[in-house]
């Protein structure tokens, strides 16, 4: 199931990340979890555990945890979720 699309934004998603040192590592964290479902997801094929929410909803939610403070990685995110939508993940 990978999406070179997908794969790209996710890696300007992290290069966005290493240049925005502002970012609280709580944050980062919730983005490289993130990051790390989604690659399961499109590589492996391997949904992310039962007792979490869906993966495009914790996208949603990053955005909305996100977007006063980092518009520009809410905007890449963005992008991932629309992907993602588009997937039908």
């Amino acid at each position: 199931m990978s999406d070179p699309a997908i794969t790209y934004l996710l890696k300007q998603l992290h290069h966005k990340l290493e240049l925005t040192p502002e970012v609280s590592e709580k944050d980062r964290e919730l983005l490289r979890q993130l990051a790390a479902d989604i690659d399961g997801v499109l590589t492996e094929g391997k949904v992310p555990a039962a007792h979490q929410p869906p993966l495009l909803a914790r996208v949603q939610d990053a955005i909305t945890q996100l977007e006063a403070e980092h518009p520009d990685v809410t905007a890449m995110l963005a992008g991932v979720s629309r992907k993602l939508s588009d997937m039908g993940i």
